[in-house]
């Protein structure tokens, strides 16, 4: 059953119990993309939706997202963007594997951790196609079976943000 409740102070959520299936280890070569590289592991084992539990590695010249204002933006939402140049530890990686609105493709929603070649810290979400492996990354997902993960654009911004539905 899925439940959408309204609380007191009028916070809404989402939720539904799911259950876990397979966990799936894979590694991501050298060059790959490693949105993509989910993204194809998942095609790989059949995988529609699953928990990223964690990504570890090293990654190059990544482009990513992270919040930074509280007022919604046309196109960006709440977001700015950056690039590093150069390699990158990737520390860790967490996120969800979902699918788009009709269902038919796989959609990757995925932060990580990673430093900059001086070794700060940095962090936020990392779109497809923006973030190239370095020598290696590995990943570990959970399969979710039970209900359904769905990314949709968001009314005004055109992010995309995961809702929960019935199986």
């Amino acid at each position: 059953m899925v439940e959408k409740v309204e609380s007191p102070q009028a916070t809404t959520f989402m939720s539904a119990e799911a259950k876990m299936g397979r966990i799936i280890v894979g590694r991501i070569l050298p060059g790959s993309d490693l949105v993509t590289g989910i993204e194809e592991i998942c095609r790989k084992h059949g995988v529609r939706q699953a928990m990223i539990v964690g990504t570890i590695g090293s990654v190059v010249n990544p482009h990513f997202e992270w919040a930074s204002t509280v007022e919604a933006r046309p196109v960006t939402g709440h977001t700015s963007s950056r690039g590093i140049e150069g390699a990158g530890s990737l520390i860790s990686g967490q996120g969800l594997v979902c699918r788009n609105e009709d269902g038919s493709q796989l959609d990757v929603h995925l932060h990580c951790t990673i430093t900059d070649p001086s070794g700060a810290v940095l962090g936020g979400h990392f779109p497809k196609g923006t973030v190239p492996v370095l020598s290696t990354t590995d990943v570990t997902l959970v399969e979710i079976t039970g209900v359904k993960l769905i990314r949709r654009p968001h009314p005004v911004t055109g992010k995309l943000f995961t809702f929960v539905e019935k199986e």
